[in-house]
């Protein structure tokens, strides 16, 4: 049995402003040079890269690899531009044609519409609801695109979020400027935010996304996201540990994976205490490497105590970062930092801090 994404996706298109089916201008081209503009704008960057690597010929050294690995990367944009556009466009038409079709229908004989309304009452089933009409178009690219069902809507949730929201993230996707990665990333720390607010972070991320590694833009993504996001951090963080919880999953040749899924704090003081057991294991003649003695020393403290304590719990290990200025304008929105993971409200760092063995106060112009 596979192992399930280490966290859930919570991501969801009720959470962009998107306006309702039928309204999304950008689906519906209204003359023919705007739509012979669009097809040049998603299909002409991708068109003269694949020439220019075929055009390239063979490859006669170091250089000209790295050149084409560029292009390929570019082409690779391109194309996820050109898969979002479609789909994006794709969907909105099928719901156009259907509303279409309903209302030029024969209307039906009185029984006929009583029976329709008994059904759709008991099943709970709109054959018109964007729902319906947005899952069967899934499946048809599910097919087209020879991809999972849950891999196809993740590519609906974001070819929605960069058609309708984010269009300038498109477009430098659709020019090979940034790649799908960061786009995507881009869409999907957008959620919650009001058009204004994503608007700055296009103007924040995307000159950025042109040239920093992909990681660099979902971490500064993540914090813009946090900064700007109405609903106050120690809000969120109260949401979310409500989730908390541990899960298994029985693997091949006698294996299984234990997950705990619990705030930063908690699952870094647990992660630097067992690499701390762990240090102290300097035995010459264990050949076990550190990813194995990590794991052992792991299952031993579950199952026996950690050592040299008679099962008492070990000081959780954390380094935590507190903005005093932030802290006393408006402890309620304000974020500290935690070593090795990001962000976390403040409310939760003076909790940790409570107990801190030490501090180091450092003052810096803001």
């Amino acid at each position: 049995m596979s192992i399930p994404a280490y966290l859930e996706d919570h991501d969801g298109e009720h959470r962009l402003p998107l306006r309702p089916p039928g309204t999304r201008e950008e689906s519906h081209r209204t003359s023919a040079e705007e739509s012979k503009s669009e097809h040049q704008t998603f299909f002409g960057t991708l068109k003269q890269t694949a020439l220019e690597l075929f055009d390239a010929g063979p490859i006669n050294g170091p250089t000209d690899a790295l050149e084409a690995l560029k292009k390929i990367q570019r082409l690779q944009s391109s194309t996820e531009a050109a898969i979002a556009y479609i789909m994006a466009d794709g969907v909105e038409l099928v719901s156009e044609s259907f509303n279409d079709l309903i209302a030029t229908e024969q209307p039906h004989s009185a029984d006929e519409e009583a029976e329709a309304a008994k059904s759709a009452a008991c099943y709970g089933v709109d054959r018109g609801s964007e729902q319906i009409i947005n899952s069967n178009f899934i499946a048809e690219s599910s097919v087209a695109l020879r991809e999972s069902n849950r891999k196809v809507t993740k590519r609906m949730f974001h070819a929605k979020g960069l058609r309708h929201v984010c269009k300038n993230t498109l477009a430098a996707l659709a020019a090979g400027e940034i790649t799908a990665k960061a786009a995507h990333d881009i869409v999907k720390f957008c959620q919650d935010l009001s058009p204004e607010q994503i608007s700055l972070m296009e103007q924040i991320l995307l000159p950025m996304a042109k040239t920093a590694p992909d990681e660099a833009i979902y971490q500064r993504a993540r914090r813009l996201h946090d900064r700007l996001n109405p609903d106050s951090a120690e809000n969120r963080q109260k949401n979310a540990l409500a989730a908390r919880n541990v899960r298994i999953w029985n693997n091949e040749d006698g294996m299984a994976t234990l997950q705990l899924h619990h705030s930063a704090d908690v699952i870094h003081s647990i992660n630097n205490s067992i690499k701390h057991v762990a240090s102290q294991i300097t035995d010459p003649k264990d050949s076990r490497t550190q990813a194995q003695v990590e794991a052992d020393a792991f299952a031993d403290v579950y199952l026996n105590g950690w050592p040299g304590t008679e099962g008492m719990p070990l000081k959780p290990r954390v380094s935590i970062t507190i903005p005093a200025v932030e802290m006393l304008a408006n402890p309620s929105r304000g974020l500290a930092e935690l070593e090795g993971y990001g962000p976390i409200p403040i409310g939760v760092a003076l909790k940790i801090a409570v107990d801190a063995p030490s501090f180091q106060r450092v003052l810096t112009d803001p």
